[in-house]
């Protein structure tokens, strides 16, 4: 696996017949909904999914790291991968959405910190139509699993 981890990465994602390629900038972790109290108020409150996750097609690593969400996505058939830095989370405590961009596409890892073993990958176009949308099973802590 060829993954860059610098913040400011250049690199070439196919995801089925889209070919996504670009620069990807990190971002922070931004604060969230400031609505009732089943909502969060404050970043310190989230709780990040952490581990490899994938199921026969998708694999994608997880990491929170001196105050940043990391995602390191890899295509299993084809061995392409992604790595993004940094994420928009929204949501409340019973399930939260981190949100990534590349090039106007998102990638949303949704997660229930009750299902600690599971997360729902799904990635939007920029014209906002889901082209990937799939559950993934946590199956350890890093890619040698």
């Amino acid at each position: 696996m060829k993954l860059k981890s610098i913040s400011i990465i250049s690199g070439l994602f196919v995801l089925g017949l889209t070919t996504i390629s670009g620069s990807v900038i990190g971002l922070q972790a931004t604060g969230i909904n400031n609505d009732t109290s089943n909502h969060l108020t404050d970043v310190a409150q989230v709780i990040y999914p952490e581990g490899y996750f994938k199921n026969n097609e998708w694999g994608v690593r997880l990491e929170y790291k001196n105050g940043t969400f990391n995602y390191f996505g890899e295509n299993l058939k084809t061995g392409n991968n992604l790595a993004l830095t940094g994420c928009h989370v929204s949501g409340s405590r019973r399930r939260y959405t981190y949100t990534f961009i590349n090039q106007d596409y998102q990638y949303i890892i949704a997660h229930r910190p009750n299902d600690p073993n599971l997360v729902r990958l799904k990635v939007i176009d920029p014209n906002g139509r889901t082209i990937l949308n799939r559950l993934m099973d946590k199956v350890g802590n890093d890619y040698d699993v």
